[in-house]
């Protein structure tokens, strides 16, 4: 196995997180254009996009979902063009070239009515994107994503993308075309690209992308990107650096970036970490034109929420009957097929959706957006395969009698769960609905100017955000999804409201400042919340402790004693992190942020260090909010006794006035697992093995929910080192747990089929530990230990080839602010050094 060791250089510059840097002024119509289109609709404010002076509405309409199949989307278009809006975005792979071919009919058609010029209007559209039935037929210019999606900006890729384009849009201009989500490339599953491959292809791209200017078939180009606003992205990639390159006739043909950015998504006005200007204000400052997108569909608390309340055609009674009904006929269908097949017949287990949908019915009705996918795409396709094998079992072993009886029942059920999902979602948008007038309500609250009489509008809470998108000075245009005509009524609406609007700062900052998604009762925990709280190290209060920890404990429940994961995981603070916080933020800067980086944390986040309440709380925080992206072992320190001697307990006790959160945290250790395994091929734990487990079942089926024991296989899971002066095991000096040297890990790696064994619990000077012919790994991630120890510390990276890489660093510049300082003004312990 290779290793590789990296030594971190810190670029970053700023401490502050995510200070706001909005620019909010009065938006003014713009009457200096001579555009006969404009002169005509004087009432819609307008920006200029600078290096092509083109004239552009403030709202655009965005072709995500236009296709041939609904007529509204091209009478909504033609509603839009008519009204004033001249900013139309698509891309190639929108609805597989069909939004392209929609807009292009659109467009041709209006140019020959003499409605519009196509001077008049401005056209986006984007390249990257590869949807295909299949990626193995695709070489290695692209990067698979998945089996069915690959990205590629490689020129010939885009050449034949701008001439398809051009073709779908019957035009011989695209007007700014633009490399879209190119960070996506670095999820590659087929090939490794790092992100200055990635910035040298974008290069390349660009180079050949001039040509094309030259030629004519385009008249700008820019960046399409999720990641480009969010500096703690894993995959963010930085408009300076790329920009920074070009040449200067490269620089006038960069144009424009388009990013998200909503009531929620701020990240485009905001100075991240390290940072000293927001990503709007650098391409302000270099004239680039700043295009939004998705303003009414935000990722907030860990979901997809749609900004919307227009009014339901069922009254929310109606909605309940009709679900309870629809109850009742599926788990009467379900109970009727029981005397249709023999008794004990497996095909009976199929058919339990009645119960498995009402027992998820309220998660199902928290999130509208998640439950309309998941009832679509996995609940009804899976019923459809149980009734498909259910009617091969009528055709082959059914009797005749039989036979009509059980196609009657499927024709009933068929019918039944159809509705049932139907009403299963009706009820989830019901709650959507009133949360989201509950926010409306809240908005004009907080900034009464924004408040006004709604009965023209279709979707009131709609409009008002669309407003708070358009006050910010710094946003040329944002592009709004208009399918029907209502939505692009309500749109147009915004776009002349706002240009009378006199949004102050303060209320602007209101509205930015207050965590709106609190004020939603049905909403639930806020995590995004409290973990963006955490990293500004602010402690959160203790009744929101209680309730997290509890959630966690039911999260964890679900665990079993040996979690498996795959790769790429990034195993960070894989070693002891020991409550020193500023290190913890300093691997998020290294590794990158969560969701954005797999982890797997190997114990012991508590005790020694000055804030271990920051610490596991930012961690449970980051496990409850992604359960599947983050992995906590339970170390020796995860357990009552430790804590009370070395540090955790005083300081609960210090911050809270109570022992309250401590007997929070340290029941939820106890059900922490006790290891972990990648890929079947690397065992991981926090101290190492035990002389009574050879196997990982004989883990499994240990009893750990509770305090870690004095001796027995769980304590030495946590407290047991590796000897490289021994071979077999050995009593600990440390008074529990054992050693054990190479011939016991050669043993356990081919009794278990496995090719190594990670683990953390000791102090490793240059950060990590390889021993026994790379058989063993430790990796320990606190630097300067206990802010006297000198050390340094690494995380370790697993790779999907299994190839492990380790980061050392150093401790966080903030510990010098921060540690010794009030480490000096704690009442010293007695020093303990088992843990050396």
């Amino acid at each position: 196995m290779i290793f590789q060791t990296l030594k971190f250089q810190r670029f970053y510059v700023n401490k502050n997180i995510f200070p706001i840097t909005i620019k909010f002024a009065k938006i003014h119509r713009n009457n200096s254009t001579n555009s006969t289109y404009f002169q005509k609709h004087f009432t819609i404010p307008t920006s200029r996009i600078i290096k092509t002076e083109q004239i552009v509405s403030r709202l655009g309409f965005g072709g995500y979902r236009i296709n041939w199949n609904d007529d509204r989307h091209k009478m909504a278009l033609e509603k839009a063009i008519k009204s004033g809006i001249n900013i139309i975005d698509t891309s190639a792979h929108f609805e597989l070239g069909e939004s392209e071919e929609v807009i292009g009919k659109i467009l041709n058609d209006a140019f020959k009515d003499g409605f519009v010029t196509r001077e008049d209007v401005v056209v986006i559209s984007k390249a990257g994107y590869v949807n295909t039935k299949h990626t193995s037929h695709l070489d290695d210019s692209f990067a698979k994503i998945n089996d069915k999606s690959a990205h590629s900006i490689s020129l010939e890729f885009l050449n034949e993308q701008i001439s398809g384009s051009l073709s779908r849009l019957n035009l011989k201009k695209i007007d700014i075309f633009m490399l879209n989500n190119p960070e996506r490339i670095l999820q590659a599953k087929n090939k490794s690209v790092s992100i200055s491959n990635l910035y040298h292809d974008i290069e390349r791209a660009f180079d050949y992308l001039d040509k094309e200017v030259a030629k004519g078939r385009i008249g700008g180009y820019g960046i399409c990107s999720n990641s480009m606003a969010i500096s703690t992205a894993s995959d963010h990639i930085s408009l300076p650096t790329i920009y920074e390159k070009l040449s200067n006739s490269s620089k006038k043909n960069f144009v424009a970036i388009q990013v998200p950015f909503n009531l929620f998504e701020r990240n485009l006005v905001q100075r991240g970490i390290g940072q000293n200007c927001s990503l709007a204000e650098y391409a302000e400052s270099n004239d680039i034109f700043i295009f939004t997108n998705r303003p009414l569909h935000t990722i907030s608390g860990g979901a997809i929420r749609t900004l919307v309340n227009n009014k339901c055609n069922l009254s929310e009674r109606q909605i309940i009957d009709n679900l309870t009904n629809g109850f009742q006929r599926i788990d009467q269908l379900e109970s009727e097929l029981n005397g249709l097949l023999p008794l004990g017949h497996p095909l009976l287990a199929k058919f339990m959706w009645s119960q498995v949908l009402s027992q998820n019915l309220s998660r199902l009705s928290q999130n509208q957006f998640a439950t309309k996918h998941y009832l679509e795409k996995q609940i009804k396709p899976a019923i459809t395969e149980d009734l498909e094998v259910l009617l091969d079992y009528i055709k082959n072993k059914a009797l005749n009698g039989e036979k009509s009886r059980l196609q009657n029942w499927i024709m009933a059920y068929q019918m039944d769960t159809q509705t049932l999902i139907e009403s299963i979602i009706l009820y989830a948008q019901i709650n959507l609905l009133n949360n989201n007038d509950e926010l409306d309500s809240m908005i004009s609250y907080l900034c009464p100017s924004l408040f006004s009489e709604t009965a023209q509008f279709h979707s009131p809470l709609s409009v008002k955000v669309l407003r708070i998108n358009l006050a910010n000075q710094a946003v040329g245009c944002v592009l709004v999804g208009m399918r029907k005509i209502k939505y692009v009524q309500d749109s147009l609406s915004a776009l002349e409201l706002s240009d009378d609007d006199y949004l102050t700062i303060e209320a602007l900052d209101d509205i930015y400042a207050t965590n709106l998604i609190t004020f939603d009762r049905k909403m639930g925990l806020d995590l995004d919340a409290c973990i963006s709280q955490l990293l500004q190290k602010q402690l959160l209060a203790e009744t929101l402790l209680k309730e997290i920890c509890e959630k966690t404990k039911e999260l964890l429940m679900n665990e079993s004693n040996c979690v498996s994961i795959s790769a790429p995981v990034t195993v960070e603070s894989v070693g002891d992190i020991h409550g020193q916080f500023y290190d913890l933020i300093e691997i998020f800067r290294i590794g990158g942020y969560c969701p954005y980086t797999n982890y797997l944390f190997l114990g012991d986040y508590v005790d020694r260090g000055l804030f271990s309440v920051e610490t596991i709380s930012l961690l449970t925080c980051l496990k409850l909010r992604y359960p599947h992206r983050v992995q906590l072992v339970r170390g020796n320190h995860e357990s009552r006794a430790v804590t009370q001697t070395y540090g955790f307990y005083t300081e609960c006790v210090r911050k809270y006035g109570s022992t309250n959160v401590w007997h929070y945290f340290t029941d939820m250790f106890d059900y922490l697992t006790l290891s972990v395994v990648i890929d079947d091929r690397i065992f991981c734990v926090h101290g190492g093995l035990s002389p009574s487990i050879h196997s990982i079942d004989q883990i499994k089926i240990l009893d750990r929910y509770r305090e870690i024991p004095h001796e027995g296989p769980m304590a030495d899971l946590v407290w047991s080192d590796p000897d490289p002066d021994k071979e077999e095991f050995s009593i600990s000096p440390r008074g529990a747990g054992y050693t054990f040297g190479g011939l016991v890990v050669k043993k356990f790696l081919e009794i278990n089929k496995m090719e190594h064994i990670l683990r953390a619990h000791q102090l490793c000077m240059e950060g990590y530990q390889v021993l026994y012919d790379d058989r063993l790994s430790t990796v320990w991630s606190a630097p300067n230990y206990c802010y006297r120890c000198g050390n340094m510390a690494s995380i370790l990276e697993v790779g999907v080839d299994g190839q492990r890489f380790f980061n050392v660093f150093d401790a966080a510049p903030e510990n010098e602010r921060d540690g010794p300082t009030q480490q000096l003004s704690i009442e010293k312990k007695e020093k303990v050094h088992y843990f050396l």
